[in-house]
């Protein structure tokens, strides 16, 4: 009788083992350090701090660019928010996006089980969704909305998939769509590959059921309609530019660069990669079922916005390599029931064993090496160290000049006014401002860096090898020249490792430089 259960709850076992592995695994390598790798992580986790204190989100900053207002959707923040009322922050950040992450293991085995009908399949896709590369390595060390995000999105494919057979489920399929808009924007995805699938079963004369148009419309309303509400004056500031977040010019390329297949194969993964697109391939141009349908107009969804680069890279990659594991399922039962036809049959079980094999070399492994480069991120004690003395050491009302990978930093850790940071969304003329650090990091004029120190009030200067690496310097040169007006007030570290940081003594005032003590 045991081994009878054992053998018909051998996929829960199985599920449970990847699941706990997976999780363990993200919990190794997030708690090497109590640091975050992403300089997001730490707006999040002011966030996270306002809500638990006040209730409410912390939208009006007066430390964000010398002070600004924040658009973005809090759901997320207020779940992490709420289990921060009773555990402590750190832990709190560093486990549950984790477990919200993991959790796509589970989604996934029920979506791909629910679709081929397989356990053998929907159980290699766990294992690959545990693992995709981009998706383990963004969301393993950063409190990135993104953990739960993906998950959601996924969720909210299955519900549409069950409405089929189960009505029900058209109410959770409207909770996950809201659930999802008030985590990240990225619920337009949802919405625009929903609306494509449609357009899809209407080309190829495949009939819909009238629950299908009604939960897509519906769905899409309710998408668009929550997120002109969050961003209603970024929308009126930005128009048409608020699909590039207002991120710099001078750095967007970092954000919105060209896609190619080899990046995209080393961060989705070679096995769900290739046979991915080979699946998309052929229920498009031969076999023709609806739900192939679903999952192709997520995927040219995604595609079509990465190649015209209206959303960043690092999250497009996300969501297609969430889909393309699920696409590979059906890739698996397709080539199971090829082999079961062929003299080859009695090698499945090898075949299956050579498979796995190969999902380790290429998934699991690099995924390790992803991270690892991830996890070096992370601020030095030395960083934090410099940070911490800055707020031990400076008036509450100072401004610090850093690039933008530290403005979060210097939020959070030093609880003073950064210029600039990356939350460009209603920042004003990022342009303008990022142009100004880079002459002040740059110039060896004094007179050109005082200009943008004091046309920002800028109080001391973080220089680091973080900041010789963006710019390409090797020295703060008319600081170094000058004591008078610079003073080294902090250093830290030796070599590649030395942080120092200079107290601005000196201001312009009718065009000329005064003393500022």
């Amino acid at each position: 009788m045991k081994l009878k259960q054992v053998k018909k709850y051998y996929a829960g076992y199985i599920l449970a083992f990847i699941f706990i592995a997976a999780l363990g695994i993200r919990l190794y390598f997030a708690f090497q350090t109590p640091y975050f790798s992403s300089d997001d992580a730490y707006f999040s986790l002011r966030q996270i701090d306002e809500i638990t204190s006040t209730g409410t989100p912390l939208y009006n900053d007066d430390l964000s660019y010398g002070g600004r207002l924040f658009m973005f959707p809090p759901l997320f923040h207020y779940i992490l928010a709420f289990f921060n009322l009773f555990l402590p922050l750190g832990f709190v950040a560093k486990v549950l996006p984790n477990i919200f992450a993991s959790s796509l293991i589970i989604i996934t085995y029920y979506l791909a089980k629910n679709i081929t009908k397989d356990k053998v399949a929907a159980l290699y896709v766990a294992g690959i969704a545990g693992f995709i590369p981009i998706f383990f390595y963004k969301t393993v060390n950063s409190v990135s909305p993104y953990s739960l995000a993906v998950p959601l999105a996924a969720y909210a494919i299955y519900c549409f998939v069950k409405l089929h057979t189960e009505k029900k489920y058209a109410y959770f399929l409207l909770i996950s769509v809201s659930c999802l808009t008030f985590v990240h924007a990225s619920a337009v995805l949802l919405a625009i590959a929903l609306v494509l699938y449609l357009v899809l079963l209407k080309t190829e004369n495949i009939k819909e059921i009238p629950a299908e148009i009604e939960i897509v419309l519906f769905s899409s309303l309710l998408v668009i309609w929550f997120l002109l509400i969050i961003y209603k004056q970024a929308l009126l500031s930005e128009n048409i530019g608020i699909v590039f977040q207002n991120i710099p010019s001078q750095i967007i390329g970092k954000y919105f660069q060209n896609i190619t297949v080899l990046g995209a194969i080393a961060k989705i993964g070679l096995v769900p990669f290739v046979y991915g697109i080979v699946t998309i391939y052929r229920y498009l141009f031969r076999s023709k079922t609806k739900f192939s349908y679903l999952f192709i107009s997520f995927a040219m969804t995604i595609g079509l916005l990465l190649l015209l680069k209206a959303i960043p890279i690092s999250a497009g990659l996300m969501f297609l390599g969430m889909i393309l594991t699920i696409l590979y399922s059906m890739h698996i039962v397709h080539f199971k029931g090829f082999v079961k036809k062929t003299k080859l049959a009695r090698l499945r079980p090898f075949m299956m064993i050579s498979l796995s094999f190969t999902l380790l070399m290429t998934q699991f492994l690099p995924t390790l090496v992803f991270a690892n480069q991830e996890m070096a991120l992370a601020p030095a004690e030395n960083e934090a160290q410099a940070f911490r003395w800055i707020e031990e050491n400076t008036h509450p009302a100072s401004t610090i000049l850093s690039i933008i990978e530290d403005g979060h930093k210097i939020t959070y850790i030093s609880k003073r006014k950064n210029v600039i940071d990356s939350n460009f969304l209603n920042a004003g003329d990022t342009d303008r401002i990022f142009e100004d650090i880079k002459t002040t990091y740059t110039t060896q004029y004094k007179t050109l860096a005082m200009e943008a120190l004091d046309k920002y009030s800028i109080d001391y200067i973080y220089f680091s090898q973080d900041v010789k690496d963006e710019f390409g310097i090797e020295k703060l040169r008319y600081a170094d020249d000058d004591p008078r007006c610079f003073k080294p007030a902090y250093e830290v570290g030796e070599g590649k490792e030395k942080i120092t940081i200079y107290k601005v003594l000196c201001r312009i005032e009718e065009s000329k430089i005064s003393d500022r003590r």
